[in-house]
């Protein structure tokens, strides 16, 4: 079962199927930035791509989840990293150092997996990104389990575009990701600065 919600996610999120508001039992924060002189977060994960596949991510609090998030695959020439130097507003959910850089390639896909996740927990997986430029053409799209999920930006520079969706007791406890440009607006560009992924009780 899974469910799309669009816009700002809180820390209190209500799950279908739980029948009311929950608290997570974990987050695990990904910064996706390159490992050469970026700023990160307290608290997050830096993730760069083929170089920390196998990285066993932390939580929130510093402890070693044993979730991995895997580089599968990619189609084209390959993503990139770009640094705006943007200290945009992150509205407390994403730090501005975790928006300041961003994977970025044009018309090509990337493929990630979450492994070692549980089978028996809910997830919901929160994805933003931002960056420079005015132009309509440079939409994201991310794909979760089949689940098609739309950044409807960045097509207006400096503006934190965020969409969020839930996965409920995934199977074997693997998400897969694939982020591309946005077909259904024939991007030129895809982009993503960050994600936090949070674990509820199902």
């Amino acid at each position: 079962m899974i469910n799309s919600i669009h816009g700002i996610v809180s820390q209190k999120t209500t799950i279908a199927g739980t029948g009311g508001t929950s608290l997570p039992t974990q987050v695990i924060n990904v910064n996706f930035v390159d490992n050469v002189g970026n700023a990160n977060p307290l608290h997050w994960n830096r993730w760069d791509n083929e170089a920390d596949s196998s990285k066993n991510l932390l939580n929130s609090n510093d402890v070693e989840t044993g979730v991995n998030l895997i580089w599968r695959s990619e189609i084209g020439t390959g993503w990139d990293y770009e640094g705006q130097g943007l200290q945009v507003d992150g509205s407390g959910e994403f730090p501005s150092e975790a928006l300041e850089i961003f994977m970025q390639r044009g018309y090509c896909d990337m493929n990630m997996r979450f492994v070692n996740l549980s089978s028996t927990k809910t997830y919901t997986l929160t994805f933003a990104t931002v960056q420079a430029y005015n132009d309509p053409g440079d939409r994201t799209q991310v794909t979760i389990n089949g689940q098609l999920l739309e950044l409807e930006g960045p097509n207006v520079a400096n503006i934190v575009y965020k969409a969020s969706l839930t996965v409920v007791n995934p199977t074997d406890g693997i998400i897969d990701i694939r982020v591309q440009p946005s077909v259904k607006y024939n991007a030129g560009y895809g982009c993503l600065s960050a994600m936090i992924l949070r674990e509820f009780e199902s």
